[in-house]
């Protein structure tokens, strides 16, 4: 099979790079550009964007795969219908170049391309009926559904993944028909704004559940104050008929408020550490004024749901660095993970238009820390930053550092690691290239000082910026070459074709490890004229402890001109066989070719002695007498 880079060449609107760093860490070695309607990453005819990034197994073959939704696509001559692209991952080439698309045209697929659906606004990924595939959740908060029609209601599809990929001859739309509000359809309810799968919200199943965010719900005529759905399986794994609860502010006891649209942004974590999911819930006004404060609501999952509790936390809470200031919107990117690795996960808080030092919507992330009493009350540890933080970022108006976030552990420590988006970042010239934050987590938090950036322009990254990319602007988090380290992948939805018309592409950022590689041995220990030995090699991953996780091939070469390729198993090792001709010394060296999250490596000369048959003899029979 070609190698990396090699495989790719020809693939169309693709971009990579090979640019070798040394570092344990997200890293530009085997970064990929890939742009819709390439190879591998199919999209609609026509101008294409991207709304949503999510990451899961849905070919079942242990890779992590991508899903990429854009509720703007054209199907036909239906606009803003709205479709999903799978892009799959692979061990050896940043992905296979055969991908999915579908949108609700697609034979099998439930209801049909209308204008403003929105299908793929949102993406969940959970193996919901518990057959070992991820499934893919997709939001369409334009549905309209019903006879007659329930206007912008809004709904789910959920798609089983199996071998072969995504299925579509058994997929299931939420809510049903036959629900009553506010689970079930109801006008301008917006249903599948947001959606994230729930691991345990309470003990009413063992399978994972799926909060739909319903900003539209009004309890009261007209009044948007927005909620969220939460559904389990129940007759059967998977089929999500199950009601759990409906999460809205007023049932939490603090009061409805008019245009709140709480849910259309979600997450869940583990914030109190009880081994029931916690669902986080954005809503756009902290009091009952209409003025985009932000406020993020905490229901804390519970064995019933009687025992559920809530938080409501803003910058006003106690503890909570900065002030609640008009239009911040504090909340509008959520993302969870345990950054300081005590066991409680703690929540990144994106404030997309905050304004510091008079800079327009420049931006901010605040990180709460979980515990055993949850987050609120642990408030005064909470940290906020902003790109004066970090070295070698400067702050600029607009920039809205902090609009997309995502974590996963992208270094092997054991600690959480954040990526904070920020699409408005100009990079040179270039307006609204786009930029993306690195920030590895450690035993205190996060650590700003170790952080790194990437852009188009960051040394080994593929291809160069263009004027509204807005690289950044959606984030997702998978082990893409299965090699058991995160990775990520970042949207790009402004990125223009050669034709000039805006498609959208997904950049892939693989953690690289340095490796080590060795000849342990040959056998046998002294060579014979004209025969052949077998050569043991072996290549580790140094920086990942307890993770050789071998993967490729060593090429061992000889001072005579022999050659061999070893191929190198899962435990590291590997050995191949070659000849050797005259007598004397001789050495053998061995590379280790590159592969994605692997860097190169050679072995130390070793040096081998081969003796003519005379002296082999000889030298025998003297030892025996």
């Amino acid at each position: 099979m070609p190698t990396f880079p090699a495989a790719l060449a020809g693939l169309g609107l693709v971009t990579i790079a090979c640019a070798c760093a040394h570092a344990a860490e997200p890293a530009t070695d085997f970064s990929a550009v890939i742009v819709k309607g390439s190879i591998g990453v199919p999209g609609e005819l026509g101008a294409t964007s991207i709304s949503a990034l999510a990451a899961g197994d849905f070919d079942c073959d242990g890779i992590a795969d991508i899903a990429v939704g854009d509720a703007d696509s054209t199907i036909g001559s239906v606009a803003a219908a709205g479709s999903v692209t799978i892009a799959f991952g692979d061990r050896l080439l940043p992905i296979r170049p055969i991908g999915e698309r579908f949108n609700q045209g697609t034979s099998g697929v439930a209801g049909g391309a209308e204008a403003n659906d929105g299908f793929g606004a949102a993406l969940a990924v959970a193996d919901f009926d518990d057959d070992g595939c991820a499934d893919l959740a997709v939001g369409i908060p334009g549905e309209d559904t019903g006879s007659p029609s329930i206007n912008d209601a809004g709904g789910v599809g959920v798609f089983r993944g199996s071998d072969a990929g995504i299925r579509f001859d058994d997929d299931l739309f939420l809510p049903r028909a036959s629900e009553a509000a506010p689970n079930g359809p109801s006008d301008q309810h917006h249903k599948g704004t947001s959606l994230v799968a729930l691991d345990r919200f309470t003990s009413a199943s063992a399978l994972p559940m799926l909060a739909i965010g319903t900003p539209g719900h009004s309890p009261f005529p007209n009044i948007a104050a927005g909620g969220a759905s939460i559904r389990r399986s129940n007759t059967d794994p998977g089929d999500l008929i199950g009601l759990v609860s409906f999460i809205d502010r007023g049932g939490a006891g603090f009061g409805n408020v008019t245009t709140d649209d709480l849910g259309g942004v979600a997450t869940s974590g583990d914030f109190n550490g009880d081994g029931h999911a916690d669902l986080a819930l954005y809503g756009r006004h902290k009091d009952g004024g209409q003025h985009d404060e932000g406020y993020v609501l905490i229901a804390y999952g519970a064995d019933t749901l009687a025992g559920v509790t809530y938080e409501r936390i803003d910058q006003d809470s106690p503890g909570v660095p900065g002030a609640a200031e008009a239009a911040d919107e504090f909340g509008s990117a959520l993302a969870s993970g345990d950054f300081d690795g005590d066991g409680f996960d703690d929540l990144a808080v994106g404030a997309i238009s905050e304004d510091i030092d008079g800079l327009f919507n420049a931006g901010s992330v605040t990180l709460l820390f979980g515990s055993g009493a949850g987050l609120l009350l642990n408030a005064s540890s909470s940290v906020a930053y902003d790109q004066r933080d970090f070295p070698g970022l400067a702050m600029e108006a607009g920039d809205e550092f902090g609009g997309a976030l995502a974590s996963g552990d992208f270094n092997r420590d054991g600690f959480a690691d954040l990526l904070v988006g920020d699409q408005g970042e100009d990079v040179g010239s270039t307006l609204n290239a786009g930029m993306v934050l690195y920030v590895p987590g450690s035993a205190t938090g996060l650590v700003p000082s170790a952080a790194r950036a990437f852009d188009l322009t960051t040394a080994g990254m593929p291809g160069s910026p263009a004027a509204a990319d807005r690289f950044g602007a959606q984030l997702a988090v998978g082990d893409f070459n299965d090699d058991n380290v995160d990775d990520f992948v970042v949207g790009l939805p402004g990125r223009k074709d050669g034709s000039g018309t805006i498609k959208g592409a997904i950049a892939l950022v693989y953690s690289v490890s340095d490796t080590t590689t060795a000849i342990a041995s040959i056998d046998p220990p002294v060579g014979a004229i004209d025969t052949s030995v077998t050569v043991h090699v072996s290549n580790r991953r140094t920086p990942v402890v307890g993770l050789p996780l071998g993967r490729g091939s060593v090429t061992v070469t000889t001072s005579q001109g022999e050659s061999c390729a070893a191929t190198i198993a899962s435990n590291s090792l590997g050995s191949c066989t070659l000849a050797v001709h005259g007598a004397g010394s001789v050495t053998f060296d061995a590379h280790y070719t590159a592969q994605i999250g692997f860097r190169a490596s050679d072995a130390a000369p070793f040096a081998y002695t081969v003796r003519d048959d005379d002296t082999i003899f000889r030298n025998g029979f003297d030892a025996a007498n």
